[in-house]
This record gives structure tokens, C-alpha cells and sequence, in this order.
């Protein structure tokens, strides 16, 4: 996300989900550069974090997924780690047949202000705009950033 470049331009990019891994100002640049060396003039980028620090709270959800021979149950655990980000732990018991194997995974993922986010996609060349996806689910950010390149 920070240096892929792929010789060629889009009308659109969204950089969704991955986005929380960018855990600095240095990184949320150099993905945004990514996406914006990626679209023709004229396009757009939405990026859309899962949170910033003002929507974000501590929180954990059960997980249950089942098909045929396979099973998934869990735990995601989500809490502050320090003033820039946040970590989720999964614990995971994961079926395969009559054979069940416990997994633990730790993801650490940056947490900034939205005017942070404005700023820093501004500073990559974007014209942005902070619109509504509809979501009232805390911690989720109920907004994503629009990123205009001009044309």
C-alpha cells in the first residue's frame, strides 16, 4: 500500500480494511501517494478507517462460522494500546472435521484524529472531504474520507 506502484491509473480507489495497519503520519502518506500516483485526474480515492480516536471505545464480539466439515468460534478483543493505536487480539478455535486447533492472533493498528487523516491525505496531493457512510456502530467511524484528484 505504501509503494506498489502499478503503471497504471484508475477513475477510482478505495482503500478500505488494511488501512489500520498504517500505524503512522509517515505511512498514512505513503499509502495515500500510492493511491493517488494510481488515479487519472479527475478521479477519486475513498480511504475508510475503521476508527479514529474519536469514535473509538474498548470493545470485544463473539465470532461463530460454520460450513460443512469447517467451524470457526472466537473472540476479537479490542482495546487502546497507546495515544496512536489500538490492538485486537483473536482468540479462535477453528474445526476442521472431528480436529480442533486453538490459534491466537495480536494486530496492532494506528489510531489518529480525523483532522489528522484530513490533513495528511491533503499533504498527499488529494483535495479532501469527510462524508457519511451511514454506519452508527460504534467504535466504527460512521464517516471516510473522500480524496479528489484535480482534474
Amino acid at each position: 500500500m505504501r509503494s506498489l506502484r502499478l503503471d497504471r491509473t484508475f477513475d477510482a480507489v478505495l482503500v478500505h480494511d488494511a488501512i489500520c495497519y498504517m500505524r503512522s503520519r509517515d505511512d498514512v502518506v505513503a499509502m495515500a501517494r500510492t493511491a493517488h500516483a494510481h488515479l487519472r485526474p479527475g478521479g477519486v480515492a475513498l480511504f475508510v478507517p475503521d476508527c479514529t480516536v474519536g469514535s473509538f471505545i474498548d470493545n470485544s464480539a463473539l465470532i461463530s462460522c460454520d460450513s460443512g466439515e469447517l467451524g470457526l468460534r472466537g473472540v476479537e478483543w479490542t482495546r487502546r494500546r497507546d495515544a496512536a493505536s489500538y490492538v485486537v487480539d483473536y482468540a479462535l478455535l477453528v474445526r476442521d472435521g472431528d480436529e480442533v486447533q486453538s490459534r491466537h492472533e495480536r494486530h496492532v493498528e494506528g489510531l489518529f484524529l480525523e483532522a489528522d487523516w484530513v490533513r495528511w491525505l491533503t499533504e498527499a496531493g488529494f483535495t479532501v472531504e469527510v462524508v457519511d457512510r451511514g454506519l452508527d456502530d460504534p467504535p466504527y467511524f460512521s464517516g471516510m474520507f473522500r480524496g479528489l484528484r484535480a482534474p
